[in-house]
């Protein structure tokens, strides 16, 4: 196939003049160097073919050995450094590859203009409904468009080239890029300053070119996707064997708080059955009361456990929730326990985040809780409910004037059965591990820090990204 003049210009490195133009007007006298001068001519013509032929090839390859391996980050850039090569081998002044993926997203969207041109497009949808029409058919038939000269484009484009005459378009060539025998995007390259013509070597070069895009794309995107997979793979394991760790710890721990009720229920029931007749009515109501509260605090002990073991349980969506209104609710569970200890509880504006809304009532309610229940004495509970935020997370602090936590106690407090203030206050020492649980799976941090008049303020984060 005989290359264009253009091509042979871009070969001869800059040179003005094509090679038709080097070669003498005819002597009618002297035949045989009329026919030398014309086989040289062809010779050279032929020379340069083959000249821009391998060069083209070995650009391809070598823009295929960039293309291997590239990982997705760097893919836009690599792209956008191939266009710009293949504008600058052809001499055009425009080059752009898209690419979308199987729910029609862009996955590659790369351009590339010669610096000293007017960036001019008119966008697609601008384009007169026929001109759209053609572009879409093209698009969906995987047809490759080559216009040498838009001026005399045939009929087959016409009211097609419009735009791109007013755009100052000279020549282009349109490749649909396939996947699977499906047209899954273009590339394109636009001629403005000049115009140019491309050779059916260089159309299939260019084909190869739009088939290493689409590969380079779906490689990185897989690469990527298996990369994905290896960090949730690994993520999982460790998530499995701190559970497996946690596991060990519960069955350890667990076999000791359950049994211990449990023995003074049964002490004081055997005690029941060998003193009955023997004691007064009060000492047996005395026994009973203990086997019952013995048996109370095993229930409590067993909910405390079920609430540990669905809070370990990922929320599998999140909603918008308006902790203002969510804290009302907080609030109307806790009127009791905030009554008999004539607690007052100050609730700041609080914003709408997004999360478990069973999970983030539950952290709450048991932030609030212990705020009341962990009172100094003879000091009225005093708890207060504030937010701050930056640009990516919220901070929600439950704060109040009660017991404290001392330093050396604040990474152990929220490690299950953990209670480092005793006494009567009841509970099983799982609350504070559950609120850490709710926190973790909403992908936030808690922590607990120094509060009013010595008391202690239990703070955690929630990411602003839904």
């Amino acid at each position: 196939m005989v290359a264009t003049s253009y091509d042979v210009r871009r070969v001869r490195q800059g040179s003005a003049r094509t090679v038709e133009e080097e070669v003498p007007p005819r002597n009618r006298g002297d035949d045989g160097d009329t026919a030398r001068l014309e086989t040289e001519s062809r010779l050279r013509r032929t020379e340069a073919e083959l000249e821009f032929r391998v060069g083209l090839e070995a650009l391809v390859t070598s823009m295929s050995t960039r293309l291997f391996g590239v990982h997705l980050d760097e893919l836009a850039r690599v792209v956008e450094e191939d266009l710009g090569e293949l504008c600058d081998y052809f001499g055009v002044d425009r080059a752009y590859a898209l690419k979308v993926d199987q729910h029609f997203v862009f996955d590659l969207n790369v351009e590339w203009w010669r610096p000293d041109i007017p960036q001019q497009t008119t966008p697609v949808l601008e384009l007169p409904i026929d001109a759209q029409r053609f572009w879409f058919r093209v698009l969906r038939s995987g047809r490759v468009v080559h216009i040498p000269d838009v001026d005399h484009a045939d009929g087959t484009y016409a009211g097609a080239v419009t735009a791109l005459q007013h755009d100052g378009v000279q020549s282009i060539l349109f490749l649909p890029l396939l996947a699977r025998g499906t047209t899954v995007g273009f590339l394109g390259l636009e001629a403005r300053r000049s115009r140019c013509s491309w050779s059916d070597e260089s159309i299939a070069l260019m084909r190869t070119v739009g088939e290493l895009f689409v590969s380079a794309v779906e490689r990185s995107r897989a690469e990527q996707a298996l990369e994905l997979a290896a960090r949730e793979l690994e993520q999982r394991n460790e998530e499995l064997e701190r559970s497996n760790r946690e596991l060990e710890q519960f069955a350890s721990i667990v076999s000791h708080d359950l049994k211990s009720p449990l023995q003074v229920v049964r002490g004081f029931v055997e005690l029941l059955g060998r003193e009955v007749g023997k004691v007064s009515v009060s000492e047996l109501q005395t026994y009973a009361s203990a086997a019952l509260r013995g048996a109370e605090r095993m229930d409590q002990l067993i909910d405390d456990l079920l609430a540990y073991s669905r809070a370990g349980q990922r929320p599998t969506s999140f909603v918008p929730i308006d902790l203002n209104e969510l804290m009302d609710e907080v609030l109307a569970d806790s009127a009791r326990l905030a009554a008999d200890a004539d607690a007052s509880i100050t609730i700041e504006t609080l914003p709408t985040v997004t999360g478990d809304y069973t999970q983030l009532r539950q952290l709450l309610q048991n932030l609030v809780s212990n705020a009341v229940k962990f009172r100094r004495p003879n000091v009225t509970p005093e708890v207060s409910v504030r937010a701050s935020g930056d640009s990516l997370e919220w901070t929600i602090c439950v704060e109040d004037n009660g017991l404290g936590v001392d330093v050396g106690d604040r990474e152990e407090i929220f490690e299950m059965f953990t209670r480092i203030h005793q006494g009567d206050r009841p509970g099983s020492g799982i609350g504070l591990a559950v609120c850490a649980r709710v926190v973790a799976n909403h992908g936030g941090r808690i922590w607990v820090e120094d509060g009013m008049d010595g008391g202690s303020a239990f703070c955690f984060t929630l990411s602003k990204q839904p």
